[in-house]
C-alpha cells in the first residue's frame, strides 16, 4: 500500500470518525493496521521471507 494511499484512507476514517464520534483508539487501531499492511507490502516487494519473520514452507 503506498504512503499516498494510506494517507487517504486516513482521512475517509478521520471523517467517519468526526461524523459518528468514534473514539481516538479506533484512529490508532486504523493507524496501527495501515502500517501492518505497509510492512508487508514491501516484504513482498523485498521477497525475502527470512527478514519478513515468515518461515519457508516444504523446506
Amino acid at each position: 500500500m503506498s504512503r499516498e494511499n494510506i494517507i487517504e484512507l486516513e482521512i475517509i476514517i478521520l471523517g467517519y470518525v468526526e461524523r459518528y464520534g468514534l473514539t481516538e483508539r479506533a484512529r490508532r487501531y486504523f493507524v496501527n493496521q495501515s502500517s501492518k499492511i505497509n510492512a508487508s507490502a514491501q516484504c513482498k516487494l523485498l521477497s525475502n521471507e527470512e527478514e519478513c519473520g515468515l518461515e519457508k514452507q516444504g523446506k
